[in-house]
């Protein structure tokens, strides 16, 4: 009686071994980005490793060599399936970009529903002549997103041009303290008021320009013909109400300067400290 005991019990081991391997491959080709079936497929393993030694190294009054042909399977499912868990932490790491990881101090206008617009025109209605403006949006892995702006400002005119970015629904910048503008000037003249306006239509502005230095309202980094403009929000745009902005944007005036002009925005960002 006690020999039949050990054959069930051996046979049951291996049917549940058997159940534990097909339930984990399961798993792996079916559901492995979740989480909780990962873990699943973690415990039917333990499941399958138990049974399986259970049986190799348990009874000793089986044959050697199926005791070694076990063992040898038991090795053959262990390593890939040790290799797969090896991905889940290169899923777990490359689930999140950066620009997600450091949402909660770090908020770049690309992540924002909005669309960009470049705009010209002229305030003296008297006048016919006026501002006009080109985009150019360009894009690589290492610079990220550009917004060229191609503009001309007429002499004899109240003419201006820029660039805006419209958002979708009022944005809430209140809880930041910095926005951060990375802009390159084509030539000495030019310059641009950086603005930011709320759903009232109430805006501030920043002026910017090749000729800016770092002063108590802002900082200056330069990289280059590449300026990073940081500039306190609290205090530079504190006539507006932070919670609803409607808009932000570079615009630019013939009182700034006259003629063809160029200046790129490659990043803005909103900073919490």
């Amino acid at each position: 009686m006690s020999e039949l005991i050990k054959v069930l019990r051996d046979i049951v081991s291996l049917i549940v071994a058997l159940f534990s391997l097909v339930a984990m491959i399961g798993i792996i080709f079916g559901l492995s980005q979740s989480q909780q079936w990962r873990a699943l497929a973690l415990l039917f393993y333990i499941i399958f490793l138990v049974s399986i030694l259970w049986f190799a190294i348990g009874e000793k009054e089986y044959k050697l060599i199926w005791r070694y042909l076990t063992v040898g399977f038991l090795f053959v499912i262990t390593i890939p399936f040790f290799i797969w868990v090896g991905t889940w932490i290169n899923l777990q790491g490359n689930s999140l970009p950066i620009a997600e990881i450091e949402n909660d101090d770090i908020l770049s206008i690309e992540s924002l529903p909005s669309y960009v617009i470049a705009y010209g025109g002229e305030d003296n209605l008297d006048d016919t002549s006026e501002g006009t403006a080109i985009l150019t949006i360009i894009y690589g892995e290492d610079m990220g997103t550009g917004y060229i702006v191609d503009y001309y400002l007429p002499d004899a005119s109240d003419g201006y041009a820029g660039l805006a970015y419209k958002f979708l629904e009022p944005q809430d910048f209140s809880d930041y303290k910095f926005v951060e503008i990375k802009i390159d000037f084509g030539d000495e003249r030019a310059g641009c008021d950086f603005y930011m306006k709320d759903i009232s239509n109430k805006s501030d502005s920043v002026r910017l320009s090749n000729t800016i230095q770092s002063n108590t309202e802002m900082n200056v980094d330069i990289f280059g013909t590449t300026q990073l403009v940081t500039i306190p929000l609290s205090s530079s745009f504190d006539n507006i109400n932070l919670s609803v902005i409607h808009d932000i944007g570079c615009n630019t005036y013939t009182s700034i300067s006259t003629g063809n002009h160029t200046f790129i925005i490659s990043g803005i960002k909103f900073l919490k400290k």
